[in-house]
């Protein structure tokens, strides 16, 4: 590449190491047109060439999907993948990953489907698979990784790509990320992602900049194919000051230059005409496109700007039906657009624009009104073509509605939204369901009580996934769903809104912070849902026992789990038995229960095997562990312990993982093992990592009882 040999070096050297054993993670970071893209695709076909195995994801701009990049990536992989690293994948990950590629289901028979736990624990188990695929993977051949354009990446795919970089498992592999800087604010959630890579060995980053004189001058020589006299040295020089040396600019201005008519051919040679001055060279790039694009025929300029509305990339039996003409004609306008190196087929019937900054021309050449009445053309044509099935499309269809914002569209709007954020949800990409929840509340105006419910369920969605992602704002937004509910008089939608704040299985109860406002608002839940039996109210009285650990209320904590569990018993719904008995476990747990609490446990192991939930065996094998040493019964509790940390490696889960780290310094001191001290730095260390916010308060115990 023209003037890129120093990054291209340090790409070649990060390819070799990967390909020794030593992952390597480069970010390529510059302005649009630069040459990110670019850069590692010759990285990638360089590697390829070697033997390496070349996937490539990028994120895109408008559609939200979750793990967008990782799943055009892996999705290719598992196409074409030998059947035996997709078996020994499967042997350790299960089903997991079928969560975002479920063409392995295709692959592999008789699949078992992903586990069923809390969802931060699934979002890990995720994680893990991608990860653990990834690794074997490299294993057969080195792999590098493209993950294009991350300045549109939402926090799921960066929070996967973290994992995946601080992951122990071997890998070789070489992962390529690029981004705008430019398009870099201190709130943009690739800015604090970038500051945590910083400590990491692994983790390059390459600033590219524009191409210098001589750079261009070899770009020039060769579109002109001879040796360039002075004039044409001048005129290399004139287009770099006018496109501070962009690579896709000065090609563009080349392009517009040659289209005019300034550039001719005699022979074999290239010549202009008159004087740079004259040239008429653009003085910035979405100029020189314009230019270009008012060379092409109406209907051409016409199609580009619908596919502009649609995407940056398109298919043509949706554009056809947007502009309203047959697929011939749309694709006539598309081959003349092809041969302006405007746009290019992908896929069969999939075109894409060869550059972002040619589709925001395009785009932001239309006024707001037109764009919102395009973009409710396409939702439209979208539901024409998807015919009442649109899962498959169902991002597109909320980004769609939601751009066309005229009123009458709302309440479509907001019902893809929804849709978008449980999808979004279900593949565990919780930070882009709370997006989607927020975007619908943005162009939703309740004008009747059916508005206001609607408003209240958005909120709840909003606080669930906000909670799930780990931002504190949901506690802010709780309120405004309590304030909602109470509003409508609706005390199931207060019950499930205060349930938005419960802490997965009561485990993270165990700090010795007392919040009377929670408690408050799930003692209100309670008066509001009357005294019906039902799974909701059970899960209220045995949370709000877990809020009140740490008063001095063990009566009531007693009274509230025990009428939590028989109502459950009474419904009859096993899987939320097994949830209450854990609340129950946490809630009453002291010395003169601890007869009790085995009896539960014993009845929550039974449930947990009989509903297949390693998450649930877990718990109990944690809670059993912790009885028996109250107990005095090392034996049991070593033999717990055992079970714990078999189900815990299983489970993949930081927390059992930690707690597992816990017990085995415990124990050890109890023996009086010299080596306590050290297994509780390491629990601790462990428990740091996977981000367990009660690490330090039981290391500083453990070193107590070890002084």
């Amino acid at each position: 590449m023209f003037g890129r040999s120093k990054e291209l070096e340090a790409l070649k050297s990060a390819w070799a190491k990967a390909r020794d054993g030593q992952r390597q993670i480069v970010l390529l970071a510059g302005e649009p047109g630069i040459g990110k893209t670019r850069l590692a695709i010759e990285t990638a076909r360089a590697a390829h060439a070697e033997g390496g195995t070349v996937l490539f994801g990028t994120c895109d701009e408008d559609v939200g999907m979750p793990y967008r990049p990782f799943v055009e990536a892996l999705r290719h992989y598992v196409a074409h993948a030998s059947e035996e690293t997709l078996a020994t994948h499967v042997a350790s990950h299960g089903g997991e990953l079928t969560r975002i590629v479920p063409e392995l289901a295709r692959r592999v028979p008789n699949l078992p489907a992903p586990q069923k736990a809390e969802a931060e624990t699934e979002r890990y188990l995720l994680f893990e698979a991608v990860t653990g695929l990834l690794s074997a993977a490299s294993q057969e051949s080195p792999i590098v990784l493209i993950l294009d354009d991350l300045h549109w990446a939402g926090m799921p795919e960066l929070l996967l790509l973290k994992h995946m970089i601080r992951a122990a498992l071997p890998m070789r592999l070489l992962v390529i990320g690029t981004y705008r800087d430019t398009d870099l604010m201190r709130t943009h959630p690739l800015t604090a992602v970038l500051a945590d890579l910083r400590r990491e060995n692994e983790v390059r980053r390459l600033s590219l900049q524009g191409l210098d004189d001589m750079a261009v001058e070899t770009l020039v020589r060769a579109v002109a194919r001879h040796d360039l006299d002075e004039s044409w040295i001048s005129l290399a020089h004139a287009i770099r000051r006018e496109t501070e040396g962009n690579p896709f600019f000065i090609g563009e201005v080349i392009r517009h230059l040659s289209e005019s008519g300034a550039f001719f051919q005699e022979g074999e040679r290239w010549k202009y005409r008159g004087t740079i001055e004259a040239l008429g060279i653009p003085e910035g790039v979405r100029e020189v496109i314009g230019r270009r694009l008012s060379r092409l025929s109406e209907t051409t300029n016409r199609i580009l700007s619908l596919g502009a509305v649609i995407g940056r990339q398109f298919d043509v039996a949706l554009l056809s039906r947007v502009a309203e003409t047959s697929e011939d004609a749309v694709l006539d306008a598309l081959d003349e657009a092809t041969a302006a190196a405007l746009v290019r087929e992908v896929t069969g019937g999939q075109f894409v624009f060869r550059h972002a900054l040619i589709r925001t021309t395009l785009y932001e050449e239309l006024s707001a009104t037109r764009r919102a009445r395009l973009h409710r053309r396409v939702a439209e044509a979208l539901e024409d073509l998807v015919q009442g099935a649109p899962d498959a499309r169902v991002e597109e269809l909320a980004y769609h509605w939601l751009a066309a914002t005229e009123a009458v569209d709302a309440a479509k709007a907001v019902a893809y939204a929804r849709q978008a954020a449980e999808r979004a949800l279900a593949g565990l990409a919780f930070e882009e369901a709370a997006e989607y929840y927020e975007r619908a509340l943005g162009v939703w105006t309740p004008r009747d009580r059916a508005g206001e419910a609607l408003r209240c369920d958005l909120l709840i969605g909003l606080g669930d996934a906000q909670r799930r992602a780990g931002n504190p704002q949901y506690r802010a937004t709780v309120q405004q769903a309590v304030d909602a509910a109470r509003a409508l008089g609706d005390g199931e939608r207060l019950a499930r809104a205060v349930l938005t704040t419960a802490r997965p299985g009561g485990f993270n109860a165990s700090s010795d912070v007392i919040d009377r406002e929670l408690i408050a608002l799930y003692e209100e839940a309670a008066a509001a849902l009357g005294d019906g039996d039902s799974l909701l109210r059970a899960r209220v009285l045995g949370q709000l026992a877990v809020e009140l650990l740490h008063t001095h209320e063990q009566e009531r904590r007693n009274s509230l789990t025990r009428e939590a569990v028989a109502i459950a018993r009474r419904i009859g719904d096993r899987l939320g038995l097994a949830q209450v008995l854990v609340l129950r476990i946490v809630a009453i747990s002291n010395p003169f229960t601890l007869a009790e609490r085995l009896t539960l446990l014993e009845e929550l192991t039974s449930l947990a095997e009989e509903l297949g939930n390693r998450e649930l065996a877990c718990s109990a094998a944690y809670h059993r562990t912790v009885a028996l040493l109250e107990a005095g019964d090392i034996a049991g509790a070593e033999a717990s312990l055992a079970e714990l940390e078999r189900l815990a490696t299983e489970l993949r889960q930081p927390f059992f993982g930690w707690v597992a780290r816990l017990g085995a310094a415990m124990l050890a001191g109890l023996r009086g093992d010299p080596d306590t001290e050290r297994l509780a730095i390491a629990a601790f260390e462990f428990g740091v990592a996977g981000g367990q916010p009660e690490a330090a308060t039981a290391l500083g115990g453990q070193l107590f009882i070890c002084g």
